[in-house]
């Protein structure tokens, strides 16, 4: 486990969820309204800033969390087709979403595929 300079191992990763979710939300909704991405990112934004003022983490940690949470959402955009491509997605009533899970004691990979 990487353990970052707040002293704990959860706070980048706190914040790539934190910042995954807004570059999400931005990237659906940005055609229908731009305010939902902003709103989304003003959130993180203020989430990150009051950690950091109450000492929860360092600057470090969320700037850290923020980065790889956008740029995993980035990734994200630019895998799926190729991923679709390989799994013989095609039609796009089928959909196949994989995600974490994540609870107190207990991770794993949640999975549902519609077709």
């Amino acid at each position: 486990m990487i353990v970052w300079s707040a002293g704990h191992g959860h706070g980048a990763s706190f914040h790539f969820f934190n910042n995954t979710y807004p570059e999400l939300r931005f990237k659906e909704y940005k055609d229908t309204s731009l305010w939902i991405g902003i709103a989304g990112y003003a959130v993180a934004t203020g989430t990150g800033a009051l950690r950091v003022l109450n000492k929860k983490h360092w600057v470090s940690d969320v700037v850290t969390g923020a980065g790889i949470g956008i740029l995993s959402a980035e990734a994200g955009y630019l895998l799926l087709p190729v991923f679709h491509n390989m799994s013989g997605i095609k039609n796009k009533k089928n959909n196949l979403v994989v995600a974490p899970v994540i609870g107190i004691d207990n991770y794993g990979i949640g999975m549902a595929y519609t077709f």
